[in-house]
């Protein structure tokens, strides 16, 4: 049956084991994990179906000067909508459907902003709570 998921706000790191990572072949791209470093996930989102993707603003800081800001999700579906559609694909192959635990992620809501080490970035979701990473 269908379970209930948790709907967390996050930020991706992106890392890349490459100084110039566009001389890399699309498989050394792959293998790299398509330059993801890490995840900060913050708290699930409480009662996110009442929220409404597509208005909710977001903004991300680095040493307390914001350095972007959006209102909401600009996919042509909202991130839950999306996961449901993965779910129901996965379920017409051989790999058993989606397990307990797994994490997936629904796309940037502004894209990547470079950080260097000692900043100090902040993810705002307003009423859906931040994140927030120092760089070492």
């Amino acid at each position: 049956g269908v379970q209930t998921c948790a709907l967390p706000i996050l930020m991706e790191v992106i890392a890349s084991r490459y100084a110039d990572k566009r001389s890399r072949t699309p498989m050394e791209m792959l293998a790299d994990g398509m330059t993801h470093g890490a995840y900060v996930i913050g708290k699930p989102i409480a009662d996110w179906r009442r929220f409404d993707f597509r208005k909710h603003p977001v903004s991300m800081s680095i040493n307390g000067k914001v350095v972007q800001q959006t209102e909401g999700w600009k996919g042509k579906i909202d991130p839950p909508d999306g996961i449901v559609w993965l779910a129901n694909h996965v379920m017409t192959r051989a790999v058993g459907g989606l397990k307990k635990g797994i994490a997936i992620t629904t796309g940037a809501l502004a894209g990547t902003t470079p950080a260097k080490p000692g900043d100090k970035v902040v993810g705002d979701w307003g009423a859906w709570g931040r994140v927030e990473t120092t760089f070492r």
